[in-house]
């Protein structure tokens, strides 16, 4: 097994190679526009922004920065960009104009359903992988992606 440590199993030089194969893919993949369906052309990232939005109906603007991983001003770009193309939509609750949510508009939706469709068609062989896991390795692996996830969140918030 290629970096291998004195017992044989995985160095950390793997993991390291392993993390950024993904994370370079999937920055390869977020910018390309495609067309989920016959009515919207958009990016894996809007669209994940969309699914965002329909699957936290009541998370405002600050939770929505948080849970993608976005900063307040990256996120106030991204939507106001799906604004425009119709695929959210901007409002306040209870008359409070601080506070900014957003709800998916019809048109969101049908890119929801699409990238739904997409996401299981492509992760297919990785969702039956997974599924066919014990329910501690699930475990495992969630926590230790979530545990990267919130590292490299804190590390790109307060240290870059």
């Amino acid at each position: 097994m290629a970096n291998a440590n004195a017992e044989g199993s995985p160095s950390w030089l793997e993991l390291d190679e392993s993390l950024n194969r993904i994370i370079n893919s999937n920055n390869s993949f977020l910018g390309r526009v495609r067309r989920f369906n016959d009515e919207v052309l958009a990016t894996p990232a809007e669209a994940h922004l969309v699914e965002s939005v329909h699957n936290h109906p009541d998370a405002n603007a600050n939770e929505l920065a948080r849970i993608l991983g976005y900063t307040k001003s990256n996120l106030s770009l991204r939507t106001a960009k799906l604004c425009d193309k119709g695929l959210i939509e901007r409002y306040n609750k209870d008359g409070n104009r601080k506070e900014i949510y957003y709800r998916v508009t019809p048109r969101g939706q049908a890119l929801y359903d699409a990238h739904a469709r997409f996401h299981l068609d492509l992760n297919r062989p990785i969702y039956q992988k997974y599924l066919s896991f014990s329910a501690d390795q699930k475990t495992f692996l969630c926590g230790f992606l979530k545990e990267y996830a919130d590292y490299l969140e804190y590390y790109l918030n307060d240290k870059g």
